[in-house]
């Protein structure tokens, strides 16, 4: 085993053990990204089976089917993550409005709600 192996690996596990700390409650997400990690190690481990994955889907080369699937993942999770954030300021919008309507007062004047 090589070095670089042994540093992916060693990446892999603890970003599973991150993962699963970070998504305490959320099951099916855990399990898409130990699916994730468990495939890095295995591609780690047997790197010519990239290979094989590239030549049944036409691809030139294992590294840049892999290359590929990653930038497909990052433009998805932006996505993902865009949404979430619009959801957000959705969500902030909202609460700030309430707390306006149920705490009026005038800028300017000195009383400030308690």
């Amino acid at each position: 085993m090589n070095l670089i192996q042994i540093i992916l690996i060693a990446g892999f596990l603890m970003a599973s053990i991150l993962c699963f700390a970070a998504l305490k409650n959320r099951s099916i997400a855990r399990l898409f990204f130990l699916g994730q990690f468990a495939l890095g190690v295995v591609l780690t481990i047997f790197p010519k089976l990239s290979q094989f994955a590239a030549d049944i889907l036409g691809v030139g080369r294992g590294t840049d089917l892999i290359l590929y699937l990653l930038v497909l993942y990052v433009y998805v999770g932006s996505i993902l993550i865009l949404g979430k954030f619009r959801q957000l300021e959705r969500n902030l919008t909202e609460l700030a409005r309430q707390v306006a309507l149920a705490n009026p007062w005038q800028p300017g004047t000195d009383k400030a709600p308690k």
